[in-house]
């Protein structure tokens, strides 16, 4: 029997190696797909986590933001943020230092245009030129109208001329004429002018720093729109 079976079962040394390595690479490929799909299985999972979380922030991000109630949110509080102290006081606009802008409750924003204003040569001459400001709305300009007091400063230049109004001698009855300066003038003061609006002033002044100076008025023809009518119509008050 043993003789019998070591005939048609046995194996030499050569076989028994080969049955062994047919053996291991049946394993290696039984296992490979198994190992490899487990871990998609992982990477899955964790996509899915990845993309619940962001689902979770933008509808996070979608909700409405609350309104500025006066109240300032924190660590899942809210305090107060008590509102600037606004006082009131006589005040003339030409050169007021910016604290003083702030105790009128104005903003950075209104202070900074008013200041950049007076730098290019601005000068408020009376109330209603604060209302020109772009950055003062109706509002602001009706509490702070009844506090403006612009005082009168005399020039301390003898050449400078003062817009003015000049009553003549011969006819007091006959209509103030107003005289400005060309060269003087800044853009708030050409707009007294008739026929004067902001853009022909803003062209005026522009025209006469690349000119360097008005040598004569009918260089007013020279400015870009500037027509007969209108040049007419003010060349005896500048």
């Amino acid at each position: 029997m043993h003789k019998w079976f070591a005939t048609y079962f046995g194996f030499s040394r050569r076989e028994l190696n080969g049955v062994c390595v047919l053996a291991f690479i049946l394993l290696l490929l039984w296992g490979i797909p198994r190992v490899f799909s487990f871990r998609t299985g992982e990477a899955h999972e964790d996509i899915a986590v990845q993309i619940a979380e962001i689902e979770r922030f933008v509808a996070t991000a979608k909700e409405p933001k609350p309104a500025n109630d006066g109240y300032e949110y924190g660590s899942g509080d809210r305090y107060e943020v008590p509102a600037p102290e606004v006082t009131y006081f006589m005040f003339d606009p030409n050169g007021l230092p910016v604290v003083d802008w702030k105790r009128l409750g104005l903003s950075d924003r209104q202070i900074r245009m008013i200041k950049n204003y007076e730098a290019k040569g601005g000068r408020f001459r009376k109330k209603e030129d604060l209302a020109r400001i772009y950055a003062i709305d109706d509002a602001d300009y009706a509490r702070l109208e009844p506090y403006i007091e612009i005082k009168r400063v005399k020039s301390t230049q003898p050449d400078k001329q003062v817009p003015q109004y000049i009553d003549p001698i011969a006819e007091p009855t006959e209509p103030k004429t107003l005289h400005i300066d060309l060269n003087e003038a800044d853009s708030l003061e050409l707009q007294y002018l008739p026929g004067i609006g902001p853009v022909f002033a803003s062209r005026i002044v522009r025209f006469r720093e690349s000119l360097g100076g008005f040598h004569h008025v009918s260089q007013l023809m020279d400015v870009y729109g500037f027509d007969s009518v209108r040049f007419a119509g003010l060349a005896k008050q500048v």
